[in-house]
């Protein structure tokens, strides 16, 4: 325990990627996970680089293709969800609109478990 929060966040990740599937079996557009978790994260901090996105969802997926993240992040921009700003070899993601409801909720959820990690505090 740190900060009196449990360390063991296995049944968290579990949970946040359940409904994330949950979720994409809602959505055309959104019918991949990772593209919900993409929107999840951005709406979670506002903005997130290339490196911080991938290592959020690594935390939560295990190893994530750098191509496959391209292609999802790339699909989620050309629908008009997801915006890059910064330069091609240093991108940052943020939220093109607002999320709906449940990928807010998501968002909370992901930011409980993710967060400590960018203050250094614990370990996802």
């Amino acid at each position: 325990m740190v900060n009196g929060r449990s360390t063991d966040h296995r049944f968290d990740r579990e949970k946040i990627v359940r409904r994330a599937d949950e979720i994409a079996g809602k959505h055309g557009l959104l019918s991949h996970r990772l593209r919900i978790l993409i929107l999840a994260a951005t709406a979670a901090y506002g903005e997130a680089s290339w490196t911080s996105l991938k290592t959020i969802l690594e935390s939560l997926l295990g190893p994530v293709n750098p191509n496959t993240l391209a292609f999802h992040t790339r699909k989620l921009m050309e629908a008009g969800l997801l915006r890059r700003a910064g330069s091609l070899e240093s991108p940052v993601y943020m939220l093109a609109e607002e999320p709906d409801r449940e990928i807010a909720e998501l968002a909370k959820e992901m930011e409980k478990l993710v967060k400590p990690t960018r203050q250094g505090s614990e370990e996802p």
